[in-house]
């Protein structure tokens, strides 16, 4: 990450007679600065604004290829998915899910801002469960 090679602000940087106003608007620029470097030197990340969350209800098929499936999500425009993922899945039987389920999706969007969910992995044949996916 670049850091400036200044860390504040002076008086002396607004010329030779700064107003009130512009000394008081000074503190303030300062004081944001500070939080915001010891901030990202804290290792705070900036998270990804763009991933969309989708909570859906699937009857689990026989092949992962079965529970394929095609969603709707308010993506911004221009912008291209790069990948799905399973945040949770509940197996609504009340039985535990066995494994680990992931999905694969088809790459891009399809038919305006639809995600194409081509299999979904882990899943118990008739089961039905509740699954949140997260699009990034």
């Amino acid at each position: 990450m670049y850091f400036p090679f200044f860390s504040r602000l002076q008086q002396e940087d607004l010329g030779p007679k700064p107003g009130d106003a512009s000394l008081k608007l000074l503190y303030q620029v300062n004081l944001i600065g500070d939080y915001i470097k010891s901030a990202f030197q804290g290792n705070i990340a900036l998270i990804n604004t763009t991933a969309k969350i989708k909570k859906l209800t699937i009857k689990a098929g026989t092949l992962p290829t079965d529970n394929a499936l095609l969603f709707q999500v308010a993506l911004p425009t221009g912008y291209v998915p790069q990948g799905l993922t399973i945040l949770q899945c509940y197996d609504l039987s009340g039985a535990p899910v066995g494994g680990v389920p992931w999905a694969e999706m088809y790459p891009g969007l399809q038919e305006g801002s639809q995600i194409k969910v081509t299999a979904i992995y882990g899943l118990t044949d008739t089961h039905t469960y509740a699954i949140t996916f997260k699009v990034e």
